[in-house]
C-alpha cells in the first residue's frame, strides 16, 4: 500500500477513534486495509445513487442534490456527503411485479388488496375495528374466489383431522394423567385409613373407659352388698361411708333384691316385741285397729293373726298327778 494513501486513511479515521485503547488496533495493517476497502465501496455506491437521482432530475449537470440541500459530486470521493433515503414508488411496484410468480391463486390463498384506511392511527378502538373489518372483507372476498374456482372450503362430516401431537406423545400424557389419578387415589385411601384407625382407637378408648366404669360400679355395689350383709347378720359396718344412702334404700342390695340392710325377720320381731320388750295390748279394739285389714287372710279366717294349733298332750297332767288318780280309781 502506498505511504500517502496509508497516511490519508489514518487521517480520515483519526476523528472516529476516540478510545485510546483502540489506537493499537488502528495501527494494524490488515485492519486498515479492510477498513479502506469498505469505505471505498460505500463511497462508490453512494456516488452511483446520486448520479442516478441526478439523471432522473433532468438537469444533466452530474450533480445530485440531497434532501438537506447540500450538493455532492457525482464521481464520489473521500469527502462525499452521507447517503440519503429515497421513496421510488414506481420502481417498487415494478420490482414487485417482477417477483410475482405466475401460479394459481388457489395455491397461495393470499388476499391482501383490501385497503386499510385509518383516520387516526393513535385511536386504539378505531384501529382494532379497522383491523376487524379488513380481515372480514378479506375473508368474504376469499370465499367468493373459492366458490368461483369450485374449491370446497367447508369441512365434510366424516373429516378426521390429523392431530398435531403424535400418538406416542399422547400416550405419555395419558400415562402421566393415570399416574396422577392413582397417586391422588392412594393419598385419599391413606387418609381414609388414617381416619379409620383414629376412629377405631377412639372407639376402643371409649370401650375401655366404659368397661373401667362398669368395673368400678360393680366393685362399689359389692362393697355396698358386703356392708348390708354385715348389718343383716348383726355385725357392725366397716365404716360410715354411704350409710345414709344404704339406709334410705336408694340402691338395691342383698340377696332378696330389696333395700340394702333390710331384715324381714328383724322387722317382724321389732313389730311384735318392740324395742326394749313387749308392749301393752293397747289399742286393740279402737276404730283404727278394727278397720285395719292388712293382716286379714280369708283362707285362715278370723282376724288373720297367726294362732298355733294346740299340740297333743299339751293339757296332760304330770306323772305324780296321774299316779294319784290311778290309785284313787283302783280303791274306788
Amino acid at each position: 500500500m502506498p505511504k500517502g494513501r496509508k497516511r490519508a486513511i489514518k487521517a480520515a479515521t483519526a476523528d472516529e477513534i476516540e478510545d485510546p485503547t483502540a489506537v493499537g488496533v488502528a495501527e494494524d495493517d490488515e485492519f486498515m486495509m479492510e477498513l479502506a476497502a469498505a469505505r471505498a465501496a460505500m463511497e462508490e455506491q453512494s456516488a452511483r445513487r446520486k448520479a442516478s437521482r441526478g439523471e432522473e432530475g433532468g438537469d444533466g449537470s452530474g450533480v445530485a442534490t440531497g434532501s438537506e440541500g447540500r450538493e455532492a459530486p457525482a464521481g464520489g470521493g473521500g469527502g462525499a456527503a452521507a447517503p440519503t433515503g429515497s421513496y421510488n414508488k414506481a420502481g417498487l411496484l415494478q420490482k414487485a411485479a417482477e417477483m410475482e410468480r405466475a401460479i394459481p391463486w388457489e395455491e397461495t390463498l393470499t388476499v391482501s388488496d383490501v385497503p386499510l384506511e385509518l383516520e387516526d392511527v393513535h385511536d386504539d378502538l378505531k384501529r382494532e375495528v379497522s383491523f376487524y373489518n379488513n380481515a372480514l372483507e378479506a375473508v368474504k372476498r376469499g370465499r367468493r374466489l373459492l366458490v368461483a374456482a369450485n374449491v370446497p372450503y367447508k369441512r365434510p362430516e366424516d373429516f378426521l383431522c390429523e392431530m398435531v401431537k403424535t400418538d406416542a406423545h399422547m400416550d405419555k400424557i395419558k400415562d402421566k394423567l393415570i399416574f396422577e389419578k392413582q397417586k391422588m387415589d392412594a393419598f385419599e385411601q391413606r387418609k381414609a385409613r388414617q381416619e379409620q384407625r383414629k376412629y377405631a382407637k377412639e372407639l376402643n378408648s371409649n370401650k375401655v373407659a366404659e368397661k373401667s366404669k362398669r368395673k368400678k360400679e360393680g366393685l362399689e355395689e359389692i362393697e355396698q352388698w358386703k356392708k348390708g350383709a354385715k348389718r343383716s347378720r348383726g355385725g357392725p359396718l366397716a365404716d360410715d361411708d354411704g350409710l345414709d344412702a344404704v339406709l334410705s334404700g336408694n340402691k338395691a342390695g342383698g340377696r332378696g333384691g330389696g333395700p340394702v340392710g333390710r331384715n324381714v325377720k328383724r322387722e317382724a320381731k321389732n313389730k311384735k316385741y318392740g324395742f326394749g320388750g313387749k308392749k301393752r295390748e293397747k289399742g286393740q279394739s279402737d276404730p283404727r285397729s278394727l278397720n285395719d285389714l292388712s293382716q286379714y287372710n280369708p283362707k285362715q279366717g278370723g282376724s288373720g293373726r297367726s294362732r298355733s294349733k294346740p299340740v297333743k298332750g299339751s293339757n296332760r297332767p304330770g306323772k305324780s298327778v296321774r299316779t294319784k288318780n290311778k290309785n284313787r280309781r283302783s280303791r274306788g
